[in-house]
């Protein structure tokens, strides 16, 4: 935030001094948050700017660090020159946003997302299972022992549990389905061999929800419930989706995949990256005559039994 307050055209101290939280100025509070990092926290941020930004932070034993509202309240507040800027910068934003969400394709909600999964599934022999109840033998503190599960995938050696989200996975998000929803707790009871909780989502994870899951498994991703290892992960939709679709690609007969890529042009949670290297396959395969007419591929996108 010092360097937000050069910016403004103020003192490096301005906002230590005047807005931060950490200070008690009797001041109207500015929206958004701030934190004061310190200890191996600090150590870990230096690192990750330096990599990201090619600078060092310097021997500082404290940061002061906003997030993108604080910031941008920041730079609002006042009757100065920039403040002005950012003021009307801030309402073509509001503006530009609310073009955008009118025209603009939105996120889908968690159920559609889960049943073009669902749709896509169908077409490999990835063994999905939806819906999935488990009972436990411990009641949670809303006095039930039963939960659903969005989807699992049960393996030899592990049970993987997914939790889907059509939002960023947030901290709260996480705390509600380890705690409050108590999946592993009653995986583990329900299944009795290691599990692996992944949380899944078109639009990533907050960098808190990972803090919070680096603090509650120290580092590890793991924490053990009994004898039990509880592992948890993160993975983007697209990279599920992706996950199945190469595993239709791969199990089905080049004929099939012009039919294969109409479908899934239709499937929002299916990469436009994957959608591309099967065009790039199919091409290839009729450059080396694998496919040696456009027949199959009429057939195929057009439904057609012979």
């Amino acid at each position: 935030m010092s360097q937000v307050a050069i910016a403004k055209g103020k003192d490096r101290e301005d906002y230590l001094k005047n807005w931060s939280s950490t200070a008690s100025i009797g001041k109207v509070a500015l929206a958004g948050k701030d934190y004061k990092i310190e200890g191996s926290y600090l150590k870990k941020f230096k690192d990750a700017w330096k990599e990201a930004y090619g600078e060092s932070l310097g021997k500082i034993s404290s940061l002061i660090v906003g997030d993108w509202e604080r910031t941008f309240a920041y730079l609002c507040q006042g009757s100065g020159e920039t403040a002005k800027d950012f003021q009307s910068l801030g309402a073509n934003a509001v503006e530009t946003a609310s073009r955008m969400q009118a025209n603009n394709q939105q996120i889908l909600p968690e159920a559609e997302l889960q049943h073009q999964l669902q749709i896509l599934t169908s077409y490999s022999n990835v063994r999905f299972r939806f819906e999935s109840g488990a009972k436990g033998i411990t009641q949670l503190n809303n006095g039930y022992s039963y939960v659903r599960f969005d989807w699992l995938e049960k393996l030899p050696k592990v049970v993987r549990l997914y939790e889907l989200k059509n939002h960023a996975i947030t901290e709260s998000d996480v705390k509600s389905t380890l705690i409050d929803k108590g999946y592993p707790l009653i995986a583990a009871e329900f299944y009795s061999k290691p599990i692996e909780l992944i949380f899944v989502s078109p639009c990533g994870i907050c960098w808190e929800a990972e803090d919070y899951i680096n603090d509650i498994t120290k580092g590890s991703g793991q924490f053990k419930l009994g004898n039990v290892p509880i592992t948890i992960k993160f993975q983007h939709l697209s990279d599920v989706a992706d996950r199945v679709a190469n595993n239709i690609i791969r199990t089905s007969p080049p004929e099939q995949w012009v039919w294969l890529q109409k479908k899934f042009s239709e499937l929002q949670i299916v990469s436009s990256r994957s959608i591309a290297k099967l065009k790039n396959k199919i091409d290839g395969s009729y450059n080396s005559g694998k496919l040696r007419s456009s027949k199959a591929a009429y057939i195929n996108s057009h439904n057609i039994v012979v």
